[in-house]
């Protein structure tokens, strides 16, 4: 894949940044990577186990009848209850005196412990939304703590508080004092979680930074797997607390064998710092140091570093509030198929395996959709088809409900990976963890609430009620995330100023026609007739907000010239992006010159217009025959491929040339123009 370097129509900064840096010299993913990346996804084991831990620990005695009945003149009532079809017979239950029964596994549950049912019975999902509270409190304590500690002590911090407090859980006399410890131990898995995904993908370059941010959630299917045969065969509540917070207390012993992360030492001007750990890292991977020393990043000053700064910004604030609805809602599908698969036929420990199980096949499809259809288009359908099972699950029985949740935890597992990675592309450096902890909160937010649901869904008598809220909110969370910008290809902002596109007045002109036709003069004096006619018969300019996908099969999201008309209710929000074959050694419309013979060049040049009093489509692509199948901003290999200015015109001229160690100019007197270097 081609990468952006430094220009040199922009020599007068010789400095250059992390992403460029792995990509120049050290690798993006070499040995070094490899092993610092995989201990620091490893604590999303301890996590998995501290969270998955509800499941086993508040299992109702009488969905599992764990009950057996006393002697006396209501015993045949309780062997009715005991004996029923239904998969909840609460209601039944409920109707019995207290010596009707005795438990038979009273140590394996806490709600057998503390006798949790009928009129207690809330308080057996209550435990779960307050262990998502701490969680809450967690998401944005240890996002502001992972920024000003750094990632290592913020991990450290959250290790000591999930595992000492979820140790101390099993030890709980009481509910109420077991409600404190679990919530304590919300909070402390709340951080391991994230601060070890921000530090795993810091490491890396930006080529790799998709796969493995959905790989990360390998190690979280590790620690779902492991959780039901364990609790199999360690039934006992307090002991399985036991197990689970040891974990994370283990885990600390992997932590000095961790670098600190390279991208949050330099934002903290810690130059040397940085540069150290990407020597121990180039080490490793046998390569090098690049010639050229890292770039300082200024972070603004005041509101504009922290959340303030995002709420201000109008791009970077409707792409928050979209990211909270659609983390809020896979969360709440997520974890509430896991909380409901006691409502749901067959072994409690078979179907949570299975459930951990799924989510493998889920990772690796969506580990590499995100690489070749983009973030946008992986994670979007993956809500959609989820919130359509959970929907037709609550309409179903049997076998078939539980295939379609299934289905659903699959689809949510592979939405809940991607989510975190579009998050941490969508935000820049200086508040990336600021709002991916927000983000996180509005998450814990729908597990707060998904016990609630439930505690509905079993009020009514209707269960699987609460699979119905999850399914429409995912739905809608999926039509959102449609209108969110692909990230695929881009490298991670640093500061807010270049975490999105500035602002600009919304204006509904359209390029005039002239632009058109002078783009197409230019094409008629560097080029041919034929080329002059690709440009098709008419200017389709449209506001630049990616809508819809291109009708035209192998070039969505872009269209082309030669895409039948659009109707106008359907026209997409999209410039247009034109295909030009292109001989060698010919310039095209005061465009780029090719290197001789038409082959890939060792450098050529990608130029685009920034008029900056128009928002509208800034250029138009021309590609080689052979390239017809790339999507800008994906420009490889660099033969025959060029942006040609929109508004254009037929005087306006720029020169550049593709041949080893060649210069580039632009003239340009109607405004400025950007150049990036692409190589490959």
């Amino acid at each position: 894949m081609p990468t952006p370097v430094a220009s040199p129509l922009r020599m007068d900064r010789e400095e250059i940044g992390i992403d460029t840096a792995l990509q120049r010299s050290i690798g993006e993913f070499g040995r070094g990577q490899q092993i610092f990346y995989c201990l620091a996804q490893f604590a999303w084991v301890s996590a998995a186990l501290q969270t998955l831990v509800m499941v086993f620990t508040g299992l109702d005695p009488v969905v599992q009848r764990w009950f057996s009945c006393s002697e006396g003149p209501h015993r045949e009532a309780c062997e009715a209850v005991l004996n029923s079809t239904k998969s909840d017979p609460s209601e039944d239950f409920c109707k019995l005196p207290v010596d009707a029964y005795t438990w038979t596994r009273r140590g394996d549950s806490i709600v057998s412990e503390w006798n949790l049912v009928c009129a207690d019975h809330w308080k057996q999902q209550a435990v779960n939304s307050g262990f998502f509270g701490g969680f809450l409190v967690g998401a944005g304590l240890f996002g502001v703590l992972s920024d000003k500690l750094g990632r290592k002590r913020a991990l450290l911090v959250s290790l000591l508080v999930g595992g000492v407090s979820g140790v101390l859980g099993g030890l709980s006399p009481s509910y109420w004092a077991y409600f404190f410890w679990r919530f304590l131990c919300g909070v402390g898995v709340a951080g391991i979680g994230m601060v070890a995904y921000v530090l795993g993908c810091e490491y890396v370059g930006p080529t790799w930074r998709g796969f493995l941010g959905v790989a990360a959630q390998y190690f979280f299917a590790i620690g779902a797997t492991i959780l039901p045969a364990v609790a199999f065969f360690v039934p006992n509540w307090r002991t399985l607390s036991f197990i689970t917070g040891g974990c994370s207390i283990l885990y600390i012993l992997v932590l000095p064998s961790l670098p600190e992360s390279p991208r949050w030492l330099l934002i903290s001007g810690r130059k040397g710092d940085a540069t150290a750990t990407l020597a121990a890292i180039a080490s490793y991977n046998g390569t090098h140091l690049p010639d050229v020393p890292l770039a300082d990043i200024v972070t603004a000053s005041g509101s504009a570093s922290g959340m303030s700064g995002v709420l201000f910004h109008r791009t970077l604030r409707n792409r928050l509030l979209v990211q909270l609805l659609a983390w809020f809602s896979v969360s709440s599908m997520y974890y509430g198929i896991s909380l409901m698969v006691a409502d749901l036929p067959g072994s409690v420990y078979a179907n949570n395996a299975i459930l951990a199980v799924v989510e493998l096949p889920a990772y690796f499809v969506a580990s590499m959709l995100v690489e070749r259809i983009g973030r946008r288009w992986t994670i979007a359908p993956s809500y959609v088809i989820a919130g359509t099972c959970l929907i037709l699950s609550a309409g179903t029985k049997g076998p078939v409900s539980l295939w379609l949740a299934f289905m659903a935890k699959c689809c949510a597992a592979a939405a809940f990976a991607i989510i975190i990675l579009f998050a941490a592309e969508l935000f820049p450096t200086v508040v990336r963890n600021v709002c991916i902890g927000a983000s996180s909160q509005a998450a814990r937010i729908g597990g707060i609430l998904t016990p609630v649901i439930i505690i509905v869904a079993h009020a009514m008598h209707f269960p699987l009620f609460a699979f119905l809220v999850m399914g429409l909110l995912s739905l809608v969370a999926g039509i959102m995330l449609f209108t969110q910008p692909e990230t695929l290809g881009s490298v991670l902002p640093e500061t807010i100023q270049v975490g999105a596109p500035p602002e600009r007045a919304r204006s509904g002109r359209r390029p005039p026609f002239g632009a058109w036709m002078g783009a197409r003069d230019g094409l008629r004096e560097g080029g041919t007739e034929g080329e002059a006619a690709a440009l098709g018969p008419s200017p389709l300019f449209l506001r630049p907000r990616p809508l819809l996908p291109s009708l035209c099969p192998g070039f969505s999201p872009v269209l082309h010239s030669f895409c039948p008309p659009f109707p106008p209710l359907l026209r997409p929000s999209l410039p247009l992006y034109v295909p030009v074959c292109v001989e060698a050694e010919r310039a095209v419309g005061g465009g780029v010159r090719t290197s001789e013979r038409g082959g890939p060049p060792s450098r050529c040049w990608w130029l685009s217009a920034s008029p900056s009093a128009d928002p509208l489509p800034e250029a138009i692509l021309f590609s080689s025959e052979k390239h017809r199948r790339l999507r800008p901003p994906l420009l490889e290999p660099c033969d025959a491929i060029w942006y040609l200015p929109l508004p254009l015109p037929s005087r306006r001229s720029v020169s550049s040339s593709c041949e080893d160690g060649g210069g580039a100019q632009a003239e340009n007197p109607e405004g400025p123009f950007r150049a990036i270097e692409m190589s490959e």
